[in-house]
């Protein structure tokens, strides 16, 4: 027969449904016939004769290929089947001297040299080959054992050559994040490109992040205003704490006390706010939370449990990070937690006999007591100037809100006044001052609403122009927090 067809190769998608695949070029024999199936990841599997049955060897129009045999399952989709024809490369066909010449025989021989000569081109074109206008063939590449561990390398002229590796072979990306950004120092990523070094690049220092299409860099602390790469975290929190080139001043907002609903004996509630820390150096943003007075730490007291009839201090506090949390001490100089150097007092609260916290509200800087104390109770106040102390914070300085009355013989007037004035006397005051003014016969009273400054030991002045008794309850205390720090 002639041979008319190249093709002498047939490939095949799986279908989960199809089991006979044809091929459409002439085999003489089963052994010239290689079947071979590829799995979903790619793997090869040739098939030997006994997992198949193909018909039409020996027919020039083909045959087909069963795969799998009966009662298998036909090849799944992202599956491939391929059959092939792959001659032996040698010359069977024998010609006797003076025997017959039998037309078949040499054309059954030529077509033989025509099935190697197309396997032969179909490996050839499963293989690198140069351009037919190169005006030289290729050089020799080394022996196995000099290519060994190399990689296909070509020269300037274009001729192939065994390029040595310096390690496993790696993809670009991986050998960049592996080799060239972990680079300590300019010098060091120049060196790592195979570029001389260029005096004045930009070095990488730090713990450095490039996922995600962008360069991810450390957020400094609050204060290193440092010239290299700052994160958008840390120019977030700069932008947010800074105006004018400087942290606002003694700025607070919010983070208001209350007693917490549930558990009011050892628990307040805080509202969301802002403040400066007491320095002035960073601002500290704080969740609306809870502070547990029966834990120690972050959110808790700095030291011990609550204590009976005590004052304690309420602060915010923060890490250089940005980080925040409350903190409750019976000193207006707590003992940090671990970790936190930042703070900011926020006002303060007051244990009964039984270490329960006692109830209040606060608006602003106001602070009222739910049940307002008794703190001085039908004493005596003569014409001596006297410092008493009142139910507010200790070891800072408040305007106490309380209610004063005196009982006299007579006439008498009664002043008070903040420790910081100078000692006043009575008969200097005129009316509108902080006095209350008894008049008439033995046993008149008379009171008043002051709101007096106090020292740092919760002390308010009072003195008589003549003896009488004084009461005083004290209704809360105005706070400042540190805004005129």
């Amino acid at each position: 027969m002639t041979v008319s067809s190249t093709s002498s190769r047939a490939n095949y998608l799986g279908d989960g449904t199809t089991t006979s695949f044809p091929f459409a070029f002439k085999v003489n024999q089963p052994a010239d016939l290689i079947v071979v199936y590829t799995d979903a990841a790619g793997n090869d599997f040739p098939l030997s004769p006994s997992q198949y049955t193909a018909t039409g060897f020996g027919v020039d129009a083909g045959g087909s290929v069963t795969y799998p045999l009966p009662g298998g399952n036909p090849i799944a989709a992202g599956t491939k089947l391929t059959i092939y024809r792959d001659v032996a490369v040698t010359q069977p066909t024998s010609l006797s001297n003076q025997g017959a010449m039998w037309p078949q025989v040499i054309e059954a021989a030529l077509d033989r040299l025509t099935y190697i000569a197309q396997k032969v081109a179909d490996s050839v074109s499963r293989s690198l080959v140069i351009s037919p206008t190169d005006s030289s063939s290729l050089g020799l590449l080394p022996n196995a054992a000099q290519r060994a561990n190399s990689v296909l390398a070509f020269d300037g002229q274009g001729q192939p050559y065994a390029g040595t590796l310096t390690g496993s072979l790696v993809s670009v990306a991986t050998w960049i994040a592996n080799t060239f950004l972990p680079a300590a120092t300019p010098q060091a990523a120049c060196t790592a490109l195979q570029s001389p070094y260029l005096p004045g690049s930009n070095a990488f220092t730090g713990t450095n992040d490039f996922t995600g299409g962008r360069a991810k860099v450390p957020t400094r602390p609050s204060g290193d205003n440092g010239t290299d790469a700052a994160s958008t975290a840390f120019v977030k929190a700069k932008a947010e704490s800074v105006a004018g080139g400087a942290v606002l001043r003694s700025y607070l907002a919010g983070l208001g006390l209350s007693n917490n609903a549930a558990t009011p004996n050892t628990k307040l509630d805080v509202a969301a706010g802002v403040c400066a820390d007491s320095t002035n150096v960073q601002m500290l943003s704080v969740a609306a939370s809870t502070l547990d007075c029966g834990t120690v730490g972050a959110n808790g007291l700095d030291a011990g449990s609550l204590a009976n009839g005590t004052w304690y201090h309420v602060f915010a506090i923060g890490k250089a990070d940005g980080t925040t949390a409350l903190l409750a001490s019976t000193s207006v100089t707590p003992s940090l937690p671990s970790g936190y150097g930042l703070k900011r007092r926020i006002g303060s609260f007051k244990t009964d006999a039984s270490a329960h916290i006692v109830p209040f509200s606060q608006v602003g800087n106001v602070f009222v007591w739910k049940t307002p104390p008794l703190d001085q109770g039908g004493i005596s106040l003569g014409t001596t100037s006297t410092l008493y102390a009142l139910s507010v914070p200790p070891d800072v300085q408040t305007d106490a809100i309380f209610a004063g009355s005196a009982l006299a013989s007579g006439n008498a007037s009664v002043l008070f006044q903040s420790p910081d004035q100078n000692t006043l006397a009575v008969a200097t005051q005129g009316a509108g001052s902080d006095l209350i003014v008894v008049s008439g016969s033995a046993g008149n009273g008379a009171g008043g609403r002051f709101s007096i400054r106090t020292n740092t030991a919760r002390q308010v002045r009072a003195v008589a122009s003549t003896a009488v008794t004084l009461t005083i309850f004290t209704h809360g205390w105005i706070d400042r927090r540190g805004r005129d720090d």
